[in-house]
């Protein structure tokens, strides 16, 4: 697995960069997230990759974080979600309405990108919910009260939605602060979280 490359930026344009490490150009196709966060041509450049392997190909996807990296893998897993109609989602939504659309049920939003049909977009919402839920329901809650497993289960949809813990834990505990949230089932303490975050 490439899990990134970093060296000197030596093409780039809104689908494509290549990168020189080690004598090597590596052709990495990008959307428009990685493309707006890399240098001008000649600096120095790092973007974090996924390795689709076809039968007749190896394509590296290049991200600007591990984080939207993370996103867009759990993304592609959906089925009818090739790479690079998950690469299409990530440069015509933010990473942060396709999340919201997921947890609200808001196939809609998902279906305005071209090529992404009602049913396409039905599918992502429903198996990346799905996903989630089997996340929560296979953690082992043995032992906790409800707030530590509320907690688990908002902390292990984050993950499912590309966010690391380092982001989210912060997001979680402030949520939690508030009583009337804390006492709301994990779906609607999940929305105050993503909201939360896309704030900063």
């Amino acid at each position: 697995m490439v899990y990134s490359v970093s060296g000197t930026l030596i093409h780039k344009d809104e689908t494509l960069a290549v990168i020189e490490a080690g004598g090597v150009g590596y052709e990495i196709l990008i959307g428009q997230p990685a493309y707006r966060s890399l240098p001008e041509i000649g600096a120095d450049a790092r973007l974090y990759t996924s390795l689709i392997v076809r039968e007749d190909s190896m394509t590296l996807i290049g991200f600007p974080s591990p984080e939207d990296k993370r996103f867009y893998e759990n993304l592609i897993s959906v089925s009818g979600v090739g790479p690079r109609i998950g690469l299409k989602l990530l440069s015509e939504l933010s990473a942060s309405q396709i999340r919201n659309a997921v947890i609200s049920d808001d196939a809609a939003t998902l279906s305005k990108v071209k090529g992404i049909g009602p049913k396409l977009a039905s599918r992502i919402v429903l198996e990346l919910k799905d996903k989630i839920k089997h996340l929560i329901v296979g953690e082992d809650s043995h032992g906790q009260d409800q707030s530590s497993r509320k907690r688990m289960e908002a902390l292990l949809a984050m993950r499912v939605l590309g966010y690391s813990d380092q982001e989210a834990k912060p997001v979680i505990e402030r949520v939690f602060r508030d009583p009337q949230i804390a006492s709301l089932d994990v779906e609607e303490i999940i929305k105050h979280v993503l909201a939360g975050l896309s704030r900063g």
